[in-house]
């Protein structure tokens, strides 16, 4: 009997996550699978003789490819696709946290770290019994520039906390928050 691909649709994948998922065809074995046109997403493969396609996907986007199942009798095609997305609740999770500050405890500048960082970004400082300290919008430092990046990813911004009294207080950016103790 001919080979017949029954697989109609395959599942969507992710980013970094690893990917299996198996072609199916009825007709005489062996059945050899091959990509007629189009390709598999960046990190996955086809296993010729199982139909397995399995990897960690690179690289998102919409991948349009035919398979092609052939036995001792005939072959078949089918016209697939596989939309691999980005894991956006790694990256959400990774950015919750990347707010740093430093020196910390600091004497009265204060540099702040953040993935996120855009000019004009409002820094809010509240003491321990959640009084609004300060509220002003980041500045560039010397000369209005960015500074390098340190630390790993990202450039930083720094503000003057020389006014505030000694203490521990919370450095707020958008929904981030860290604590810092002011000298």
């Amino acid at each position: 009997q001919k080979a017949v691909i029954l697989t109609t649709t395959l599942p969507d994948g992710t980013v970094t996550v690893p990917y299996s998922a198996a072609l199916t065809a009825d007709g005489d074995t062996p059945i050899t699978w091959s990509i007629e046109t189009g390709a598999l997403p960046d990190g996955l493969t086809l296993n010729t003789s199982s139909g397995l396609i399995a990897g960690t996907p690179t690289a998102e986007g919409v991948f349009h490819f035919t398979v092609k199942a052939t036995n001792s009798t005939g072959d078949d095609t089918k016209a697939l696709s596989i939309t691999i997305t980005e894991d956006v609740g790694v990256v959400e999770t990774l950015r919750a946290t990347s707010l740093q500050v430093y020196p910390n405890p600091t004497t009265g500048q204060l540099r702040i770290k953040n993935e996120e960082l855009r000019e004009g970004s409002v820094v809010e400082v509240y003491n321990v019994v959640g009084q609004l300290m300060m509220q002003a919008p980041l500045n560039p430092p010397e000369g209005g520039k960015l500074l390098p990046s340190f630390g790993g990813v990202g450039g930083g911004l720094i503000i003057d906390v020389s006014s505030l009294a000694n203490g521990i207080y919370f450095l707020k950016i958008g929904e981030k928050v860290v604590r810092f103790v002011k000298e």
